[in-house]
């Protein structure tokens, strides 16, 4: 991808297609997101917080940990958690209600900087990778 605006495409995109295949589940749609400062990974979540039906404007978590969303679409998904786990060490997600959060299989999870934190390193989770290239970037998805 060259630009913000395909980072939204591939992640308005990868919501229809995550969102329709887990139709069944015991817990949370868990997603990871990978990658190093600036390679994506608030871009690509605001993209898939759109796609879900947030209205109102989706910024990174940084400061607050965890953001909370209402969904407005039909989606089998009634919450989405968007955190950043950049500034956390393990155990600190505990503290903020992680295991509520993803047992709901009505909630959407979406983490960055999973790699941090032992609570958002899930069996099961769907992970996204994002690296640098010369020529914008490039985006793996992978279902655990």
């Amino acid at each position: 991808m060259k630009n913000e605006e395909e980072m939204m495409m591939v992640a308005e995109e990868a919501a229809k297609i995550l969102v329709k295949k887990e139709e069944k589940r015991k817990g949370a749609l868990m997603i990871t997101l990978e990658g190093e400062l600036g390679a994506g990974k608030t871009t690509f979540a605001r993209g898939f917080l759109k796609a879900l039906g947030v209205k109102r404007k989706i910024t990174s978590p940084t400061f607050v940990l965890i953001k909370k969303y209402s969904l407005l679409k039909k989606t089998g998904f009634l919450k989405a958690y968007h955190a950043d786990a950049y500034r956390l060490k393990d155990g600190d997600l505990e503290i903020l209600g992680w295991r509520e959060i993803l047992e709901n299989p009505e909630n959407v999870v979406l983490v960055e900087w999973p790699e941090r934190v032992r609570e958002a390193r899930t069996t099961g989770a769907v992970k996204i990778k994002f690296k640098h290239l010369k020529e914008g970037r490039e985006v793996e998805i992978k279902n655990s």
